[in-house]
């Protein structure tokens, strides 16, 4: 007997797996069931791409502070140089993991990190200017 149903022993019931895809065999689950899923996988991806904007928030503020520990001292502590680095890997892993999600769900996905750091760049104008008279 074949428990999976998946047709792969010696009787084969015309090609193919038997998979909801492929129009044979039956669905694994409702519609409802299905709905419900969809829902709750929404409501995840909307969380996320929230916490995703304010991972970014946090990861510009943190840099900002330590570009200022730059000028003012000279140099950044190993410590707070490995705290940047594993903030940056958890921002790109979460932004990878919302994007993924967003794929599943056929949405589309948070913007590259390179544009976020444009658009935020934007946002600021012009920053500090220097002159000197002449």
């Amino acid at each position: 007997d074949d428990v999976d149903g998946g047709g792969g022993g010696g009787g084969d019931d015309g090609g193919g797996d038997g998979t909801a895809a492929e129009g044979g065999g039956s669905d694994l689950c409702t519609e409802e069931t299905r709905s419900t899923m969809r829902g709750i996988l929404e409501e995840a991806h909307n969380t996320l791409v929230a916490f995703l904007a304010e991972s970014q928030k946090e990861l510009k503020k943190m840099e900002a502070r330590f570009e200022k520990d730059e000028v003012m001292h000279g140099t950044v502590n190993d410590e707070k140089k490995a705290k940047m680095d594993e903030a940056r890997k958890a921002h790109e892993k979460l932004w990878n993991n919302v994007a993924a999600l967003a794929d599943t769900l056929d949405r589309d996905g948070p913007p590259p990190i390179d544009e976020e750091e444009e658009d935020e760049e934007e946002d600021e104008g012009d920053g500090l200017t220097l002159w000197t008279n002449a």
